[in-house]
């Protein structure tokens, strides 16, 4: 089970929202170079909440828009079989689509068999299908065009907000909260962003050895 039949009455990591305004880029053209600059800002239809429970206070929020899927994910049939696949660890052979995998030479097969289980788009997370979602079309290459309402999160697009009304959990901001993960899908999101954090750079492995 993705979602949880019964949402409660609190915010959650991981909750879907609705109501907040988005800031997509600040954009320079270098290092202290701000005169010149460009601020763009959206209004999402949904959000995730980032924020763990147990760190919401002080009346800040960080947040990340939930975006449309990318019509090259329905290229690799374990993808296209459940988008959801995306979250979880998977056999090296499945990250790729298989006349990608046959491209690969030996070695490169060996090495990428040799790691083992690993995350795919390791900065993204799938969002299950939903009636609160809005279908979209997806163009795909050489077949026609699917309507899907998987959605997901890119977690590069987090952003901090500050609510005002979050202090008191007044009941308008809980009714602005629509989905609620269930506790199993809730751990699949904590690991996978815990995964895109914790990863070390080669020199701070040598330093950890």
């Amino acid at each position: 089970m993705f979602y949880q039949d019964k949402i409660d009455k609190e915010l959650r990591f991981g909750d879907v929202l609705e109501g907040f305004i988005f800031l997509t880029s600040l954009s320079i053209r270098e290092p202290k170079m701000f005169k010149k600059c460009s601020l763009n800002i959206e209004i999402p239809k949904y959000c995730v909440l980032i924020t763990p429970c147990c760190s919401i206070h002080n009346k800040i929020l960080t947040i990340c828009p939930l975006k449309k899927v990318r019509n090259t994910f329905f290229g690799n049939p374990y993808f296209k079989e459940n988008l959801t696949n995306i979250n979880r660890l998977m056999e090296p052979k499945n990250v790729l689509p298989p006349y990608k995998w046959v491209t690969l030479t030996q070695e490169q097969k060996e090495n990428r068999l040799r790691v083992g289980m690993t995350f795919a788009f390791l900065e993204l997370f799938i969002y299950e299908k939903s009636s609160f979602f809005e279908e979209c079309e997806v163009n795909i290459k050489n077949e026609e065009n699917i309507k899907t309402s998987y959605y997901m999160i890119d977690f590069r697009d987090t952003y901090k907000v500050d609510c005002l009304k979050l202090s008191n959990f007044e009941e308008e901001l809980i009714n602005l909260k629509h989905l609620q993960l269930s506790i199993e899908t809730r751990s699949e999101l904590r690991n996978k962003i815990s995964d895109y954090y914790f990863r070390a750079p080669e020199e701070d492995e040598i330093l950890e050895d």
